[in-house]
């Protein structure tokens, strides 16, 4: 959830620019697992396991430059928002259940300030928004088998704007 302040730039209010905060839940499911034995935290890959999450908590910052064709009396209009996203992770957690094993525990191998580039687009209040990161989610100590883990989120989905 968040909100975001708009601030016209020309007298129609067809353009403007979005500068806003807010904060994120993102959980990430995949066959990744995550230990940790005496503060070292390992990663591997398993295909049989019931769930492996990474879940990350956010503080966000978003910064867009807005288009649509609204008027100062119609509310249901076209737009076209791009920008970027500024984060930093507040909190991470990492589990997995494997069986009648479930294990989790707070993860410090990400990178703490993230941002990338965002789109929403859409008619009314229901948009498509997407998102993709230009930094890496892990910091450069993860691995697996030597090789360096190389996430960057592309999340795709819905997002509703209330006027």
């Amino acid at each position: 959830g968040g909100i975001i302040k708009d601030i016209p730039l020309n007298k129609a209010g067809t353009k403007a620019i979005g500068i806003g905060a807010g904060l994120a839940l993102n959980s990430y499911y995949s066959n990744l697992v995550a230990d940790i034995l005496n503060d070292d935290i390992s990663y591997s890959i398993n295909d049989d396991i019931t769930r492996s999450k990474l879940e990350t908590h956010l503080l966000e910052f978003p910064l867009e430059f807005r288009w649509r064709n609204s008027t100062a009396s119609d509310y249901k209009f076209w737009r076209i928002y791009g920008g970027v996203k500024a984060a930093y992770i507040l909190g991470a957690r990492s589990k997995y259940d494997l069986g009648d094993i479930s294990e989790g525990f707070k993860n410090t191998d990400l990178t703490k300030f993230q941002y990338g580039l965002t789109l929403s687009f859409g008619y009314n209040t229901f948009n498509l928004h997407a998102y993709y990161a230009l930094t890496e989610l892990f910091n450069g100590n993860a691995s697996v088998n030597g090789e360096v883990l190389q996430y960057r989120p592309l999340r795709i989905g819905l997002i509703f704007y209330i006027l």
